[in-house]
């Protein structure tokens, strides 16, 4: 496991990489045409709860968890596929990006809550989150 901080604005070349990898990230699954919404600190930064975050959190369908790995592989990250049941990594520039299909209390993305996503600015970006209902289910 690589060390990773967690972003804040009091160090500019960290959030300068985050935001890097962060746009890598949507160029790559967007480019694959894969339904994600982000989850984790990103979204709650972006629902209005800013935080530091060490990492990028997106939620995807379980039948698209290899298809996001192979989107992340060729958009230029390493990957490994750490749990099968819920969970891969994938990194570039050390920072993390938890692939994550399957949340706490057998959570999965599904249609209703992609369509109650909601689009949010995050360090000047405009992002798929998903809703702060099912951000507070995920998290509880």
């Amino acid at each position: 496991m690589k060390n990773l901080k967690a972003v804040s604005t009091e160090n500019p070349e960290l959030q300068e990489r985050f935001d890097r990898v962060l746009q890598a990230v949507m160029d790559s699954i967007e480019s694959a045409a894969i339904p994600y919404l982000f989850i984790g600190g990103v979204a709650s930064a972006g629902l209005g709860r800013p935080r530091s975050t060490a990492d990028i959190d997106i939620f995807v369908r379980p039948e698209d968890r290899e298809r996001t790995l192979r989107a992340l592989e060729a958009g230029g990250f390493t990957t490994q596929r750490t749990d099968p049941v819920w969970l891969y990594k994938a990194f570039k520039e050390n920072i993390l990006v938890d692939i994550i299909f399957k949340s706490k209390g057998e959570i999965y993305l599904d249609s209703q809550m992609f369509q109650r996503r909601t689009m949010a600015d995050f360090h000047g970006k405009k992002l798929w989150l998903v809703s702060p209902e099912d951000l507070i289910l995920i998290k509880a």
